[in-house]
C-alpha cells in the first residue's frame, strides 16, 4: 500500500475519534483570607518604634528585644529588619500557657499553622 493511502487511511480513522476531557475552571486562591479565621495576628508592616507589636485579632501585645531593629521596604507594605545583636534579637509574643500554641495536644485534628516571611539577605 502507498504511503499517501495509509496516511489517508489514518486521517480517516482519526477523524472519528473525539477526545472528552472535562474542563477544570481554576480555583481562586484564598490568599490572605485565611487571616479571617486566625486567632493571632500580629502585622509587621505598620509598628511604632519597634517596641510593641500588637495582636489585631487576638488582643495579646508582642515585643521585641534587641537594638538594632529597622522599618524595611518590603514586596508588600514594609517589613522588619532584624539586625543582629550577635544572635539576640528576637521577637516575643508572649505566654501560651494552656494553649495550642504551647501545647499541640490542645490543638484538636484541625492542628495548628504558623505562618510567616523570611528573606535572608
Amino acid at each position: 500500500m502507498e504511503l499517501s493511502v495509509q496516511i489517508h487511511l489514518f486521517t480517516y480513522f482519526l477523524s472519528f475519534i473525539k477526545v472528552y476531557a472535562q474542563v477544570v475552571l481554576p480555583v481562586k486562591h484564598p490568599g490572605l483570607q485565611v487571616l479571617a479565621t486566625a486567632s493571632h495576628y500580629w502585622p509587621l508592616d505598620a509598628v511604632d518604634g519597634i517596641h510593641e507589636l500588637w495582636d489585631k485579632i487576638g488582643n495579646r501585645p508582642g515585643y521585641v528585644n534587641g537594638s538594632n531593629i529597622k522599618i524595611v521596604e518590603g514586596m508588600v507594605n514594609k517589613g522588619i529588619f532584624l539586625n543582629g545583636d550577635n544572635g539576640g534579637t528576637f521577637l516575643h509574643f508572649g505566654k501560651y500557657q494552656n494553649s495550642c500554641i504551647s501545647d499541640p495536644s490542645w490543638c484538636g485534628p484541625e492542628g495548628i499553622t504558623f505562618s510567616f516571611f523570611w528573606k535572608k539577605p
